[in-house]
């Protein structure tokens, strides 16, 4: 199997499970975090009940790799939008009824286990250690057009008081400019929304030939956590696009409709 390793991430396997985490936020003994390869597949909203029985033992394994066994799992019903929720002492449950229409979860409370599906979208793993808050965040194409990375700051500071300079984000395995290919209409609405990108054109690549466009959301992510106070050092990208190792990572583009999903997940640890 091939080893996804860099500097910035350690590709590792326990109870049959291989997974990756940030070597940044592995520092941190009061929180746990992952994100899963595969085969482990949590499986999206509309596959849910066809998968849930395997789902389900692939979030009890990850709850017992990461010793979270106890902790409340949380899983919202990803939209593609804007929305964040801070997540409460009574809120728990996948896709739980508090969850609807819900893109971003954020807590200070230890004992929550934050978990969304990915399969291309760009994954945000906040972590406030002021603070002791954490944040997971699904910002695809249409979240990330809509700024939700920078709304999760945003989130942290109202909850939590957390300062943009004491956070972390960590940015897990998604698709990368190399294959986020667009039609114009949905590169117009990028470039409309970003027009306070001066350099918005370098971020992105035209195939004539083929009329279509190529855009670096990594970038954008990173220019729009920057502008919103996060220091370049606590930005730290994983570096590896889902469909460039799709054998690994669960992508849409690459597995169209079978496609499964890769948990990411963030949580405080319950003090003992």
């Amino acid at each position: 199997m091939k080893d996804l390793s860099n500097e910035n991430v350690i590709q590792l396997n326990k109870n049959g499970l291989s997974y990756l985490q940030f070597k940044k936020l592995s520092e941190y003994p009061e929180i746990y975090h992952l994100f899963s390869l595969k085969p482990a597949d949590i499986a999206a909203l509309s596959t849910w009940e066809e998968k849930k029985e395997s789902a389900l033992a692939d979030v009890r394994n990850m709850q017992m790799v990461l010793d979270a066994e106890d902790a409340d799992v949380c899983r919202p019903c990803q939209t593609h939008s804007d929305h964040i929720k801070t997540v409460e002492a009574e809120d728990a449950g996948i896709y739980d009824e508090s969850f609807e229409d819900t893109d971003g979860l954020v807590t200070g409370l230890p004992g929550k286990f934050l978990l969304l599906g990915f399969g291309d979208c760009t994954p945000l793993l906040f972590y406030d250690p002021v603070h002791a808050a954490v944040g997971n965040i699904h910002s695809g194409w249409r979240g990330t057009c809509q700024r939700i990375g920078a709304k999760a700051v945003k989130a942290m500071e109202d909850a939590f008081g957390s300062r943009p300079d004491d956070l972390i984000c960590c940015i897990a395995p998604h698709i990368r400019k190399c294959h986020f290919e667009v039609d114009e209409d949905v590169y117009l609405l990028f470039r409309n929304e970003f027009t306070d990108f001066a350099d918005f054109e370098k971020l992105v690549r035209f195939e004539p030939e083929r009329n279509k466009y190529y855009i670096d959301t990594t970038a954008l992510n990173i220019r729009m956590l920057e502008n919103a106070g996060l220091k370049p050092e606590n930005i730290i990208d994983s570096g590896i696009c889902t469909v460039c190792h799709s054998d690994m990572v669960h992508s849409y583009r690459a597995d169209k409709a079978a496609s499964g999903r890769s948990a990411a997940v963030i949580g405080l640890k319950m003090k003992p």
